[in-house]
């Protein structure tokens, strides 16, 4: 059950019937913190308000693989829209472009939360994004959505695989352009990462410390992706693959990101090693959305599977096989 301030919200499962289903209205929710989590005997995800709409929690046979120590972390959407809103914000000079997030901002404020609910095997969460560097919500009208999933799911009966979800609602009063003109630039020459980041995830790097890329061979190859320095500057490694995975060290399970709207792309992953913060970083590049109208909604979704390399390639493929 979803709990909405305003009018009922509908969620589009991407299921083989495609039906569209409608999620009942709750009570408005207060300024609660306590986590909201969905569990499998493999698989355990939680959201709450301390992260506002993010994901602050994945849990492996038990084992804790996401980094939450701060609003810039979790697993979250990361989308960019261009502003002439420049100015000093939050503590810094501000770039020309707004970061809607759904944690919150660089100042540690939380977004706030308009709708938090799960039944026994979907989360839901609605929030007014912050934007990152501190002007308050932006841009203003923007609504987004998590709907998550955990296996086993009706085209994929695997207790390791999950759905997450993204819904982004404009009611702006004008249209958004997903890929502006101006995207974030890096420390490393000012080159431009390639945006949306559908979702970004910050690992724990205690943890997952190997990063791989499974080739559209059904191949996987080792990598090595850039490691930030003691700053922490964002200058992530490109990458094209079917799926991208951080794994242990001896290999004995990790966890993989593999969406299919991507692989028409020149450049589907991005990646980055952060040693000051313990945590490294696989962000899903997904340029699908382009536009959105005044008064429209988009669905972004993608699957998260967890286990060794063998397992992952395995069902990667069928999910890839059956059209998702």
């Amino acid at each position: 059950m979803f709990a909405s301030s305003r009018n009922l919200v509908k969620y589009f499962f991407r299921l083989s019937l495609k039906a569209l289903i409608t999620i009942a209205a709750l009570a408005v929710v207060s300024a609660s913190n306590a986590q909201i989590r969905v569990s499998n005997p493999v698989l355990s995800i939680g959201i709450s308000g301390n992260w506002g709409g993010a994901i602050d929690s994945v849990q492996v046979l038990g084992y804790e693989v996401v980094n939450a120590a701060d609003t810039g972390r979790e697993i979250q959407s990361a989308v960019y829209f261009n502003t002439s809103n420049t100015g000093f914000y939050c503590g810094q000079d501000t770039p020309p472009w707004y970061a809607p997030s759904e944690a919150g901002d660089i100042c540690n404020n939380k977004s706030p939360i308009y709708a938090i609910g799960a039944d026994t095997t979907n989360l839901h969460v609605g929030v007014y994004p912050l934007d990152w560097a501190g002007r308050g919500q932006q841009p203003q009208g923007l609504q987004i959505e998590g709907h998550h999933q955990i296996g086993p799911l009706p085209y994929s009966n695997h207790n390791e695989v999950a759905r997450l979800g993204w819904r982004f609602l404009n009611y702006t009063g004008g249209s958004l352009n997903f890929m502006p003109d101006n995207p974030p630039v890096v420390a490393c020459g000012l080159l431009p990462v390639p945006v949306p980041l559908l979702p970004a995830v910050y690992f724990d790097d205690s943890r997952l410390t190997r990063l791989f890329g499974l080739r559209m061979d059904s191949a996987w190859e080792e990598v090595s992706p850039y490691q930030a320095s003691n700053g922490g500057d964002y200058c992530p490694s490109k990458y094209y693959y079917k799926a991208m995975a951080w794994m242990l060290p001896d290999l004995g399970w990790g966890v993989a990101l593999y969406s299919r709207d991507t692989l028409n792309q020149a450049i589907n992953f991005v990646a980055e090693e952060f040693p000051c913060c313990g945590t490294n970083n696989l962000s899903v590049v997904n340029q699908s959305i382009g536009v959105l109208a005044d008064g429209a909604y988009v669905d972004r979704s993608l699957h998260l599977v967890v286990g060794n390399l063998g397992t992952i390639q395995a069902f990667v493929d069928e999910l890839y096989s059956n059209g998702y």
